[in-house]
């Protein structure tokens, strides 16, 4: 798989097909509705955000030294 010039160049196996038409990044929206989020995914965010909180957490007690190492 790679670019030459404005060309998509890929090797499919089973047949020959035209590169897909490529997209300037204004031709998409920068937000999402959140209806069309998957339900589990906020559950990754949500558990993303509580780790950077409880490791922000820990490293201020440490700092601290509420804690011990």
């Amino acid at each position: 798989m790679g670019l030459q010039d404005n060309d998509l160049i890929y090797i499919d196996p089973h047949f020959s097909r035209c590169a897909l038409e490529t997209k300037s990044l204004k031709d998409y929206t920068p937000q999402v509705s959140q209806m069309s989020v998957e339900k589990h995914l906020y559950l990754s965010f949500f558990f993303r955000t509580w780790v950077r909180t409880i490791a922000a957490f820990l490293e201020s007690c440490m700092c601290r030294k509420w804690i011990h190492q």
